[in-house]
């Protein structure tokens, strides 16, 4: 039986992190498949602080996904949260993509 492939295996192995907000490896991953209950992805440009998210769905409540994702990755937002939130919420409606850092 063939093992199904670990999408988070290259987390793992680059050993993304978010060390300057205290979030590890294992939060990324936990987090994430959270997610995964909510909508459906696959992840790329993975490094040792920063993952794409690709959606084949997004969630239903983008409003309340994008609330958290802020919480999870403050550097979605530069500076403004109430301009930069719904901007965010059109470029991922439209890309179906959303990068995540930790500088």
């Amino acid at each position: 039986m063939a093992k199904e492939k670990d999408i988070f295996a290259p987390l793992v192995e680059t050993d993304t992190n978010g060390d300057n907000y205290d979030i590890s490896t294992e939060d990324i991953i936990a987090h994430l498949k959270k997610w995964q209950e909510i909508c459906s992805f696959t992840i790329s440009d993975v490094d040792y602080n920063q993952v794409t998210l690709n959606f084949s769905t997004l969630p239903k409540d983008l409003d309340a996904f994008i609330k958290d994702a802020v919480e999870f990755c403050p550097d979605l937002i530069a500076d403004d949260e109430d301009a930069e939130i719904p901007v965010l919420k059109k470029q991922l409606a439209e890309s179906k993509k959303l990068g995540l850092w930790w500088d």
